[in-house]
């Protein structure tokens, strides 16, 4: 654990190179009815999220895009340049087929550089948990990011995935926990100010599974809010934060 900011580190690789994984295999034909309907309820969230802190963005940068479904969601296609970045082959292809108005580029968020200012806003969903860097990552979009420039990250929080026996320590391609004050902490040391914080849903399935799922999410959220934050077991944590220059606050 980081004694700066509470990150849990995993450090046991798995079993199958990582690239191998995300370029081939995470995102398929038959899995992605899954990444598309389970999460379409947290996309909703988010782009109300979205809709919220957007004051006129031009430019727009997604990383980890896997189908691209997010832009389903809301008028990306207005902005002047949109950009996803997905290791895997055939989301890309998706993003592609279905969403012409954005750039779409398969690779590694490592393998890939962008100009200082590029971007109004970047958007990091459910994916700073498979870096194994994430500061080096976060340093690097907040040189990407214009100054003032919104950054949405969304992570599973720890102690939701911990009470539900979801927290691995081998053979996984998670390479880091959080809790919100962890999530939290590692934003502010890298000179991102958060200005909203907000609960979002896991994975939601069709028929009776899924109205228990909502049922017990609902429930989580308003403990959450009941408590005033002390009991929280809320699935997914959003932040949105604003980039200001590197130590305002330290």
């Amino acid at each position: 654990m980081c004694q700066s900011c509470g990150t849990r580190v995993i450090i046991t690789p798995p079993e199958k190179s990582e690239q191998e994984f995300f370029e081939d295999d995470y995102i398929s034909e038959e899995n992605t009815w899954f990444l598309q309907n389970y999460r379409e309820a947290a996309f909703i969230r988010i782009s109300q999220i979205l809709k919220i802190h957007d004051t006129g963005w031009h430019t727009f940068l997604d990383i980890g895009s896997a189908t691209g479904h997010l832009f389903k969601f809301y008028p990306f296609e207005k902005m002047r340049r949109v950009t996803a970045i997905e290791p895997s082959r055939f989301g890309v292809r998706m993003i592609k087929d279905r969403y012409p108005f954005v750039e779409a580029v398969q690779t590694d968020i490592d393998n890939i550089d962008f100009s200082a200012k590029s971007f109004d806003a970047v958007a990091l969903l459910d994916t700073l948990i498979y870096h194994k860097e994430p500061r080096a990552l976060l340093a690097r979009i907040h040189r990407w990011l214009a100054p003032d420039g919104i950054f949405i990250c969304e992570v599973a929080n720890y102690t939701w995935l911990n009470l539900v026996g979801r927290v691995k320590t081998s053979n996984t391609y998670w390479k880091s926990y959080y809790d919100r004050r962890a999530f939290l902490n590692v934003l502010k040391e890298n000179s991102f100010k958060p200005i909203a914080v907000y609960n979002n849903v896991g994975s939601v399935p069709s028929g009776l599974k899924g109205i228990v799922k909502k049922v017990v999410y609902t429930a989580t959220f308003a403990l959450h809010r009941i408590t005033f934050g002390q009991l929280d077991i809320v699935p997914k944590i959003i932040v949105a934060a604003r980039s200001v220059p590197q130590g305002v606050l330290a």
